[in-house]
């Protein structure tokens, strides 16, 4: 679709050029509300598609957009995700942004552990977290490793050990920052 919609719209191939007018017509009338879950993780690419796709020639929205997604929870760069992307959307198109503050996953402890490391992540929106549910626990187990695959496996190792205990599934939660990868 990129070499579609956005490389082909300024060819000197008149070909090209009408088939990404035919592209670019076609998804243009097949939706007017455009819903972008997990925001964080759009890539550069993908956002030149979706600008041709809901923007007029002159950059102006001219469809339905809601960005839904969490800067803080980019993680898929090493695919070329690019979190700046749902940061600057609002002022981009000129929409509104809305927080959702309160965690309904996690409970308080958790979150409020997160948090401590999740305010030195580089360009992010500064906004507060509160919690549905108060309580929670949080265990450190550091390690030596520093390769996701042994961290992975000593996280499985642990997770184990916890349910062959006794602790419910549900009640567990691996939390780990790692930017080797």
């Amino acid at each position: 679709l990129y070499l579609w919609m956005a490389k082909w719209k300024d060819s000197e191939n008149q070909q090209q050029r009408d088939m990404s007018i035919q592209v670019t017509n076609y998804c243009k009338s097949v939706f007017e509300d455009f819903y972008i879950d997990e925001a964080q993780d759009v890539s550069k690419i993908q956002f030149e598609i979706l600008k041709v796709i809901l923007c007029d020639s002159n950059g102006k929205l001219e469809k339905g957009l809601t960005f839904i997604g969490d800067n803080d929870q980019a993680i898929y760069s090493w695919r070329g995700s690019d979190p700046t992307i749902i940061m600057s959307a609002g002022t981009m198109f000129d929409i509104s942004t809305l927080f959702l503050s309160t965690n309904y996953r996690c409970k308080s402890e958790i979150v409020n552990y997160a948090s401590k490391g999740i305010v030195h992540n580089a360009n992010r929106i500064d906004k507060s977290m509160v919690t549905f549910e108060a309580g929670g626990n949080v265990s450190i187990y550091p390690s030596e490793k520093t390769d996701l695959c042994s961290l992975s496996r000593i996280a499985a190792r642990q997770v184990e050990d916890w349910i062959n205990k006794g602790d419910r599934p549900n009640s567990i939660a691996v939390l780990s920052r790692n930017n080797f990868h």
